[in-house]
């Protein structure tokens, strides 16, 4: 589907987009308030700034996908794909991003309070100056994780496995 198509679809009232191929496509700055992407493909898509507010991307595959200052607040990304993505500055709070792969992802200044992280993995993620506050952690996996000048009030970490990370400096 090109971006054209998914645009002029949305506009007509479409919201259900399950599996879609949106490989590369601009959508920076769009709003999507409440779409269903669940199992589509946004590999390489400009999701900069976009309004994705109350989305379904659950299994949805976002490598290399920009996605800096997007709103995901109480968004569903869990079982989603986000390698090589940069979401510097996203807002986040209230998502589930459970069992989310997480591969070499910037996060940094990102708004994740309240979010649910069981079972996400996240391998050589940035999160430096991130808002983690009340993020339920519990039986993820951080490996060689940055998290510097982090907001961790009352963030659960239980049976998580840290390893190779940077001290988590709190604010």
């Amino acid at each position: 589907m090109t971006e054209y198509e998914f645009l002029k679809a949305y506009a007509a009232g479409e919201r259900n987009f399950p599996g879609v191929n949106l490989k590369g496509v601009n959508l920076e700055g769009a709003h999507l308030i409440g779409i269903n992407l669940e199992g589509a493909d946004l590999s390489r898509a400009n999701l900069k700034k976009a309004v994705l507010f109350g989305s379904n991307l659950s299994g949805a595959t976002l490598d290399e996908a920009n996605m800096k200052r997007v709103d995901l607040r109480a968004s569903n990304l869990s079982h989603a794909t986000l390698e090589f993505t940069n979401m510097e500055g996203a807002n986040l709070s209230g998502a589930n991003l459970s069992e989310t792969k997480l591969y070499h992802t910037i996060l940094k200044k990102a708004n994740l309070r309240d979010v649910n992280l069981v079972y996400a993995s996240l391998f050589f993620t940035n999160m430096d100056e991130a808002d983690i506050a009340q993020a339920d952690f519990s039986n993820a996996t951080l490996e060689y994780v940055e998290a510097y000048l982090v907001n961790t009030y009352k963030t659960n970490f239980n049976n998580a496995t840290i390893n190779q990370c940077s001290q988590f400096i709190t604010v």
